[in-house]
This record gives C-alpha cells, sequence and structure tokens, in this order.
C-alpha cells in the first residue's frame, strides 16, 4: 500500500519518485526500487516523507484514507503532530520515552511483558537492569 500511496502523491505534484525521495535525503535509487517491490522507509524518512506532503505517516501506510494528519485533539486539521525532528522521533515521542524512562524497572518490565514485547527484548532489558548492556 506505500508504494502506490507514495506513487499517487508523486504523481500529484508532477514529480517522479526517485526525485521526491532525493529530496527528502534517500540517496540511493536502490531504496526506491525497493519501496517498488515491498520494502517499507525507515521511520525517519517516512517521517519526511508525511512532512514533504503534507500528510499523515498513517495515510502514506494506507493505514488511513484520511490524508490530514490529526491535532492533540484527534481532530483533522493545520495542527498536525509535529514532524519528526532530525533524530527521528516527533515531540510524542520524546514525551512517552521520557515518560517511560520514568517508571521503575518493574514497571518498565510489566509494560514490555503485558505488550507483548518478544522475549529477545524482554531479555536485553534485564541485562541492561543487571548492568550487562
Amino acid at each position: 500500500m506505500f508504494w502506490q500511496r507514495y506513487l499517487d502523491l508523486c504523481n500529484e505534484i508532477d514529480k517522479f519518485p526517485n526525485a521526491v525521495a532525493a529530496e527528502v535525503g534517500v540517496k540511493s535509487t536502490g531504496t526506491v526500487t525497493g519501496w517498488k517491490h515491498g520494502a517499507k522507509p525507515r521511520p525517519t524518512v517516512l517521517n519526511r516523507l508525511a512532512e514533504y506532503f503534507g500528510v499523515s505517516v498513517d495515510y502514506l501506510m494506507g493505514h488511513t484514507d484520511e490524508k490530514a494528519a490529526k491535532n492533540a485533539s484527534g481532530v483533522p486539521g493545520s495542527e498536525k503532530e509535529p514532524a519528526a525532528q532530525g533524530d527521528g522521533f516527533s515531540e510524542f515521542d520524546k514525551e512517552l520515552l521520557k515518560f517511560f524512562h520514568a517508571q521503575s524497572p518493574e514497571k518498565i518490565r510489566a509494560f514490555l511483558t503485558l505488550g507483548g514485547a518478544p522475549k529477545s527484548l524482554l531479555d536485553a532489558f534485564d541485562r541492561a537492569q543487571d548492568g550487562e548492556e
């Protein structure tokens, strides 16, 4: 679904997919070819593409048919969720991480367990708590 949405958005502005990708910092045409064959862009690239086209990441990925991102109240409009910064995280992502990291190790482990985190992530968390990482 991503590729079709991306292609449609490129066509709407009369630009080739490789040209748009280059404008948002994708250096390899092979990356764009990968998208055409089903690969998904990295989150940082998705955020840049969404900002470039003025649509939400959910729209780009085909999770919604609504182009506009929603503001904090859940209403579509010009007050989109802030686009990702150079580090690839939106302000919401950063606040969520701050909240998460402010929790006790026991609560974090419970969040991971109840959220269905893979065993490898739980093991890595346990090692980090033991000072191994």
